[in-house]
Formats: C-alpha cells, sequence, structure tokens
C-alpha cells in the first residue's frame, strides 16, 4: 500500500511538470499499460509466494520485481488520474467570446459572503441559464458593489443583500479567472482552479427567488453564516474580531494587513486560520470528556466500552468542526 500510494503522488507531480495536457487516448493507454502490468505483477506475486522461499536470491529479487512493478502500476495509475481529473475541470470553462457579455442566470449563493469596501464577494452555483444558445462554467465567483456601501470590512452595521442558500435571478457580466503572475505571489488562477472557480464577475441586477434552498451544502455554510454574523455583533467595535472569525469558522477576510504582518514576523500566521492543531485539541476534549462520563455508566459500558465510545465522541466533534471551518482540502487531511 505504501509503495502504491507512493507511486501515485509521483505519477500525479510528473503530470504538473508538463507544460500541456496529454491527450485522452494517450490516458487510455497508459490506464491499459498499467492494467497490463497489474496482471503481470499478480501472477509474479503467485509465483514468489508458492515456488520461492522468499529470503533466499531468487525470492528476493522476484520481490523486487514485484515491488517495481506495483510501482510503476502506481505511477501510470496517478499520472493518468491526474490527466483525466485536469481535462474535466478545464473543460468546464468560460467562452472567450461571451467574457463581459451581459448574462441571465438562475442559481444559489453557495459560500459565505466576503465584505469587501464597497460590497460582497461569494461563490454562486448556476442551475439555469437563461440566455439563450450560450454554455458558461456550474460554479463561478461574483462581485456585487454598491455605491451607496460603508467600508463593509469596517462597518459593524453592514447588512449584506445576499445570504448563503438565496436562490436568485441575475444580471451578471463574467470574465476567465485572470491574476498577475509574479515570483513569491498570490497565483489567483491556481487558487481559482484548486477551487474549481472557472470564471469570476459583477452582478449588475439582481431578483430574490427563494429565501433557501434545502440542499446539505448550504445548510453547512448557513450555519458558518449564522456564527460569522454572531461573532460580528458581539465583538463589533474589538480589534480581535477578525482572529475569532479565522479561528471559529477559517475565515480570515477579516483579519487587518497589520495584524497579518504582526503574525508573520512572530511566525504563528498559520495558527490563524484552522489548522491540523485546533482540530486535534477539540477531538482530544472530546474524546476525553465522553470517556470520562462514559465510565460513570456501568449499563453503558457493558454496551459499548467507553474507549470505543470515546473515538466515536472525538470523530464527531473532529467532523463537526471541520464542516464548520469550511471543509478545504488541509482540513479534511486533518480529519
Amino acid at each position: 500500500m505504501k509503495v502504491f500510494a507512493l507511486g501515485f503522488v509521483i505519477g500525479a507531480w510528473i503530470l504538473q511538470q508538463q507544460a500541456v495536457l496529454p491527450a485522452v487516448f494517450v490516458c487510455l493507454a497508459g490506464l491499459s499499460l498499467a492494467f497490463a502490468f497489474y496482471f503481470y505483477s499478480a501472477k509474479l506475486s503467485c509465483l514468489v509466494s508458492t515456488q520461492f522461499n522468499l529470503f533466499g536470491q531468487a525470492g528476493i529479487q522476484s520481490t523486487f520485481k514485484l515491488l517495481l512493478a506495483n510501482l510503476v502500476v502506481a505511477i501510470i495509475i496517478g499520472f493518468c488520474y491526474a490527466a483525466i481529473f485536469a481535462q474535466y475541470r478545464l473543460s468546464d470553462a468560460l467562452p472567450k467570446l461571451l467574457e463581459q457579455q451581459p448574462l441571465q442566470i438562475i442559481g444559489v449563493v453557495a459560500s459565505l459572503p466576503q465584505s469587501l469596501e464597497r460590497g460582497i464577494r461569494f461563490e454562486f452555483d448556476v442551475e439555469q441559464i437563461i440566455t439563450k444558445d450560450v454554455q458558461i462554467p456550474q460554479q463561478i465567483s461574483l462581485t456585487f458593489y454598491n455605491e451607496n456601501y460603508a467600508n463593509s470590512t469596517t462597518d459593524p452595521h453592514f447588512i449584506s443583500n445576499f445570504h448563503v442558500g438565496q436562490r436568485y435571478q441575475l444580471n451578471v457580466k463574467l470574465k476567465r479567472p485572470h491574476g498577475t503572475y509574479n515570483p513569491h505571489g498570490f497565483d489567483f488562477e491556481a487558487w481559482a482552479l484548486e477551487h474549481n472557480i472557472r470564471a469570476t464577475g459583477t452582478i449588475k441586477q439582481y431578483q430574490l427567488i427563494s429565501e433557501f434552498v434545502w440542499r446539505p451544502k448550504f445548510m453547512v455554510e448557513a450555519v458558518r453564516e449564522k456564527v460569522q454574523q454572531r461573532i460580528q455583533t458581539v465583538l463589533a467595535n474589538s480589534p480581535a474580531t477578525g482572529v475569532i472569525q479565522a479561528l471559529v469558522i477559517g475565515d480570515d477576510s477579516q483579519m487587518s494587513s497589520a495584524d497579518w504582518l504582526t503574525y508573520t514576523r512572530t511566525g504563528i500566521n498559520h495558527l490563524m486560520s484552522i489548522s491540523g492543531l485546533h482540530i486535534t485539541m477539540l477531538a482530544g476534549l472530546a474524546f476525553g470528556l465522553a470517556n470520562f462520563l462514559w465510565r460513570k455508566s456501568a449499563r453503558l459500558t457493558l454496551k459499548l466500552p467507553a474507549r470505543k465510545a470515546a473515538v466515536v465522541a472525538g470523530f464527531v466533534a473532529a467532523l463537526a468542526y471541520s464542516l464548520l471551518a469550511g471543509f478545504s482540502i488541509p482540513t479534511q487531511r486533518t480529519l
């Protein structure tokens, strides 16, 4: 299993070094080759186990060939998987002819709205395209500007027009994700590709269709928004509002540049967003508390050992906090 995991990562890494993505038939040929290697390694494994002494010279050579074959298979599968997934992700792109063209769409606010100086930004799941004979990505990032807004990043009385789970009909103008590509700078295009945001744009007009769409994804994001609003209400004028919001729900967009500079210089900037330490700490606390309380009941311990019950409680706590934090890739890895 370790050899396969290592080979899979190497294959994905090799794909990342290519200037262009391979054609589909190349990936299919690679998968066919991987299956051929797989059957060869399976046959070799049976031969090693039945005819050779594993500790003899022939057995050692055959075992090495088996590991090498498995490594090659994993590399090919990792390469082809990364290539096919990249082709799928890039295929959902905004046509160049539609950039900055007025479009009418219907969809749902899919992420926690982030405050800007003159408005808000959020992810939007497109459900229907009203404009005829056009095709746009299903997941986009939209920004709504309003000249009447004060600075929404510092105004404690700022109230957004848009909330998670609301279905809207919008008039928008979209463009492909673009960003400056400077050394050691933020690569916006790579970030957008990672988050499956295949177009960005601005809202020109909007009409609310329904207050909330009941789906698990939107329900989790709605809870995060409620927690965010509660933090901003209670800590309206506190300089710690951005820090608390980052630690609780993983949204560090409200932290000031001065705070970021301080945390970077002191080497603790990685702790200002949800990390393995936070999730592990809460899971450990839930484990210890459940373990302590479960042991108090002889009836419960006879049905399920306290340690197993505590493991379940710890996992539930870790899962709940991971969802509250936005369930990003680092959070998923920690979970």
